[in-house]
C-alpha cells in the first residue's frame, strides 16, 4: 500500500509543486471530516476556490495561505537543510494546520513522520491535547513537541506502519466506502491525481 501509493504521490510531489499544492490542501479539508467525504469536498473547491463552504473559518485562511505559499511550502517539504522536526514547525505557519495534519503532509509528500488522526491517538492511549500548539507559538515550544511526535510515530512502527495500518482501519471501520486497505490507501492517491488528467 505505502510503497505503492505514497511513492507515487512523492514523486509527483517533488516533481511538481502544483503537486504539492493538492497534497497541503487535502490534508486541511480532511480536519474533522471523513476521509471518504474528500472528493465532494475537492469538487467544491475546484468549481469555488475560496468561496467555498467547506473552506470555513480558518479552513479559509489556510487554504488562502496555501495558494499564496505554495512554492514556498514545497521548499519546506523538500529542504535537506530541516529536519523533520523542525518542517513540522515550519508547516504551522498554515492557518488551522496542526503538527498532527502537518505530520500528514509529510507523510503524503515525502513518506516520513505519519498521521496520528483521532483514530490513532485513541488507538495509542495518546492525549489528544498532547500535540496542540496555540497560535502564535513559541519556535522552542512548538519544536519540542513537534520531535516529540517523530520519535512517538518512529516508536510506534514508522511512517509505512501508520500509513498501512490506518488504511486497513479505515476500510473495516467503513466497508460500505472502501473495499479493503489498499482502496483506502490508492484513493490517497486518486482523489488528487483523477483532478490532474
Amino acid at each position: 500500500m505505502f510503497m505503492t501509493h505514497q511513492k507515487k504521490i512523492g514523486k509527483a510531489c517533488k516533481k511538481n509543486p502544483k503537486d504539492t499544492e493538492q497534497y497541503l490542501i487535502l490534508p486541511l479539508l480532511s480536519i474533522q471530516r471523513h476521509f471518504y467525504t474528500m472528493p465532494s469536498m475537492l469538487d467544491e473547491v475546484e468549481k469555488s476556490g475560496a468561496r467555498a463552504k467547506c473552506l470555513r473559518g480558518f479552513k479559509k485562511k489556510g487554504y488562502q495561505y496555501i495558494k499564496k505559499n505554495y512554492i514556498k511550502l514545497h521548499g519546506v517539504i523538500f529542504s535537506n537543510d530541516l529536519t523533520d522536526a523542525e518542517k513540522l514547525v515550519e508547516l504551522l505557519a498554515i492557518p488551522n494546520i496542526g503538527i498532527v495534519k502537518a505530520g500528514f503532509i509529510l507523510q503524503l509528500c515525502i513518506g516520513r513522520v505519519g498521521c496520528l488522526d483521532t483514530h490513532n491517538l485513541s488507538k495509542y492511549g495518546v492525549d489528544p491535547n498532547e500535540f496542540k500548539v496555540g497560535k502564535p507559538f513559541k519556535y522552542e515550544t512548538a519544536l519540542k513537541k513537534a520531535e516529540k511526535y517523530v520519535a512517538l510515530c518512529l516508536e510506534i512502527g514508522g511512517c509505512e506502519y501508520l500509513w498501512n495500518q490506518w488504511c486497513d482501519d479505515m476500510a473495516l471501520r467503513y466497508p460500505t466506502k472502501y473495499k479493503n486497505g489498499n482502496h483506502v490507501s490508492r484513493v490517497h492517491d486518486t482523489y488528487i491525481s483523477s483532478r490532474a488528467a
